[in-house]
């Protein structure tokens, strides 16, 4: 196997590469995201849309945890020659176990949850169920190309993804105009998606005992790191419907976040994507120093064209709201500020814990993102009445900033990646002036 990682013209060519490939079948599936969002928008009463949001939030925590961390498995194991044979065979049976789990445990607590006027129904519970199965089926075939760097069959099966669910979904609400409605669309359009990308992977049903607790022994960490930072970043959608007595503020806020991730995640997504299995394989093939130059160097300048994202999405979010979404989805400047600087510093994560990774040492994740959580529910518990909006995105910035110093002083330990402090300080202060003359 040629080495990808034996000079810096050849790492440069192959980051770029990737970048651009991971680049381009984000920029289209984040148009299709968008289309939807603007579709339900409109197709919807406001509450309706929150309500959806909150089952779909509820959805995205269980079964990040019920994964076992699989995703990260796959990228450690499956170039080992041990593990070849039976790791296609082996992860099928657990991906399938564990969306039992998660469908079983999605269907309890909406069973308990208040969401408003709204009372599943039967053919609700079926759909939720079959959601939950078929997300995590869709979630491992995408990471299972993105583990064996087959960028072309990613981009393929991405976009793929998000037109089935933009046209299935859109096309169903658009018929019913109702919460099942939505549910059933995503459910047949991640079953489409199963049933096309059968034809390229071939699996042989096999399990190995020894290999699948070798596979959850490694990702339950990732998983629990996952899923608490999807309880940082979906928390407060459920303390705003507590606090504010309906589902309607909870639509308003999803707009503003998914704005802020389509445009910033065409950055931070193909970075994330990109830099875990890369350090990985450069710290064995390389060694520690060259990893830690090639780090440093890449994180400096996503930091730079992060805050530059950032910048033009301050300038121009409120321009795009007021264009494509009724007037009810306008929010204040400092709501796209706070959630675009958190879910920047959120994509740094995955770089300054390169030490913690590479050692497998991941356990260690564990302890900041429970710090994490539990100071955005405090501050959440107390911005959120008072503030509402602003609350909710001042708090999940600041248990991301905490998560984040804590994650690379641990990780420092085993490798120094270094942070870019000057870049983000300097970025910090001149994105307050510009939100602060944007308001004003």
């Amino acid at each position: 196997m040629k080495n990808f990682f034996l000079s810096p013209s050849v790492i440069k060519d192959s980051i770029s590469n990737d970048f651009a490939r991971y680049f381009f079948s984000i920029l289209i599936g984040m148009i299709f995201v968008f289309g939807l969002l603007i579709a339900m928008t409109w197709l919807l009463p406001t509450e309706t849309f929150g309500t959806i949001v909150l089952i779909k939030s509820l959805l995205i925590i269980i079964c990040s945890i019920s994964n076992f961390g699989l995703s990260q498995s796959l990228v450690k194991f499956i170039d080992d020659k041990e593990s070849s044979t039976h790791i296609l065979g082996t992860s099928f049976i657990i991906i399938l176990i564990s969306g039992i789990i998660s469908s079983t445990l999605l269907l309890i607590f909406i069973q308990f949850l208040n969401f408003g006027e709204f009372k599943p129904d039967n053919y609700f519970l079926v759909s939720i169920f079959f959601s939950s199965l078929f997300f995590l089926f869709c979630n491992e075939i995408l990471n299972y190309f993105r583990s064996r760097n087959e960028t072309h069959y990613y981009l393929s099966f991405y976009t793929l993804r998000y037109f089935l669910q933009f046209a299935l979904i859109t096309g169903s609400v658009f018929y019913y105009e109702t919460i099942n409605s939505y549910f059933l669309g995503f459910v047949i359009s991640e079953f489409i998606l199963i049933l096309i990308s059968s034809r390229f992977i071939y699996i042989s049903i096999s399990f190995d005992y020894v290999l699948a607790k070798k596979l959850i022994y490694y990702g339950t960490p990732h998983a629990i790191i996952i899923t608490g930072s999807f309880i940082i970043t979906y928390l407060d959608r459920f303390l705003l419907s507590y606090f504010h007595g309906d589902n309607s503020i909870v639509g308003v806020y999803e707009v503003a976040y998914l704005l802020v991730t389509s445009s910033l995640g065409l950055i931070i997504r193909p970075y994330n994507l990109k830099i875990f299995p890369m350090y990985v394989k450069s710290f064995e093939n390389d060694g520690e120093y060259k990893t830690e130059l090639m780090i440093r160097d890449i994180q400096g300048k996503y930091m730079i064209l992060a805050f530059f994202g950032c910048l033009l999405l301050l300038i121009f979010a409120p321009i795009i709201t007021n264009l494509f979404f009724p007037n009810t989805y306008q929010v204040n400047i400092f709501v796209y500020f706070f959630l675009g600087y958190s879910i920047i510093l959120t994509g740094q994560i995955m770089a300054n814990s390169a030490g913690i990774n590479i050692k497998e040492k991941t356990i260690l994740l564990v302890y900041p993102i429970i710090v994490a959580i539990l100071i955005n529910l405090v501050l959440n518990i107390f911005l959120i009445p008072r503030y509402l909006l602003v609350g909710a995105a001042g708090a999940t910035l600041i248990a991301v900033m905490a998560q984040l110093v804590m994650v690379y002083f641990l990780s420092k330990k085993y490798l120094n990646t270094g942070f870019p402090y000057l870049i983000v300080c300097i970025c910090t202060i001149f994105l307050l002036i510009i939100s602060y003359f944007l308001i004003y």
